[in-house]
């Protein structure tokens, strides 16, 4: 599972960020990395949030330099790579939910992308809205800059201006 936020101080500093991740039991790897306007990183340091390290779902990104309001930096990426076994339900039970809130959002967010990418075997699955959420199928032509790898298609769900705190996504679906 991959996310990307790019992301601003509005109102006061944001000396830290909290990263929940994929809500799987077997993680193999994580990693955080963020990047300044121009793609340089910013230096931060990565605190898991559990009594158990081996359990860690959530972490906190403490910016060594808070990224303050007006910054020349921002707007500022985290992207947030997550390898895990058995993260989707979609094989062994036929659906799964891909959902997401921007609950620290002050105003809408101009575009939200889910992209997922599937192995062939399931090349039945069928994308469509999750319940309480708005949002379309991303078409061939919007998905082309996330081509799959070889063995894999893509599927794509996106939604523009979505609310602050609003639950966003989509489900997946295998007749």
């Amino acid at each position: 599972m991959r996310h990307e936020i790019a992301f601003r101080a509005s109102r006061q500093p944001v000396s830290c960020y909290k990263v929940k991740l994929t809500g799987a039991s077997a993680r193999l790897s994580t990693r955080c990395d963020v990047f300044d306007r121009g793609g340089r990183p910013i230096a931060f340091d990565l605190v898991p949030i559990t009594d158990d390290p081996a359990e860690a779902r959530e972490y906190l990104l403490f910016f060594r330099q808070p990224i303050a309001c007006n910054d020349p930096r921002a707007p500022v990426t985290l992207r947030v790579r997550d390898t895990v076994t058995r993260a989707l339900r979609l094989a062994e039970e036929g659906r799964d939910e891909l959902v997401t809130r921007a609950s620290r959002a002050d105003r809408p967010i101009a575009r939200v992308e889910i992209i997922v990418h599937l192995p062939d075997a399931l090349a039945d699955t069928v994308i469509a809205a999750a319940p309480g959420s708005r949002g379309v199928r991303m078409s061939p032509a919007e998905l082309m800059p996330y081509a799959a790898p070889a063995g894999f298609f893509t599927l794509g769900w996106k939604g523009e201006n979505v609310a602050p705190g609003t639950r966003f996504g989509c489900n997946l679906v295998r007749p």
